[in-house]
């Protein structure tokens, strides 16, 4: 059997279709339930994009980063992120970050501190 070793750019595309496919694991998201369930499923540190369609609203009732690395992402005029009075949108602990971009968090409140997003315990949030 012949083996095939590959040349040196065929071996950096390989890398680097791996890394990307690694590292930038992006899904999108039509209803509250799908969100509920992609956060809850995401584990390590793999950063992962959801991709929420403009003008959509989602109820986020307490939805955890805890460890994980989450962009949540919109265009146009943005998606809406709704706490229905309940609870706050998100608690973002334990070196979780949270990256919302063109995100609108609204009617979320926290029972005891914090609001729409509770960071504690080394979490990041980041809003564009």
């Amino acid at each position: 059997r012949k083996q095939r070793s590959l040349s040196p750019s065929n071996t950096v595309m390989c890398i680097g279709l791996l890394l990307g496919l690694a590292f930038s694991m992006a899904r999108d998201i039509a209803t509250s339930a799908e969100l509920h369930q992609a956060i809850a499923s995401i584990s390590g540190f793999y950063p992962m994009t959801l991709l929420l369609p403009s003008g959509n609203t989602y109820s986020a009732i307490g939805l955890r980063v805890h460890n994980i690395h989450l962009t949540l992402k919109s265009n146009g005029t943005g998606a809406t992120l709704d706490g229905m009075q309940q609870s706050r949108c998100f608690d973002v602990a334990q070196g979780g970050e949270l990256r919302l971009d063109h995100i609108h968090l609204v009617n979320c409140r926290g029972s005891e501190t914090g609001g729409a997003v509770f960071v504690r315990g080394g979490g990041k949030v980041t809003m564009s």
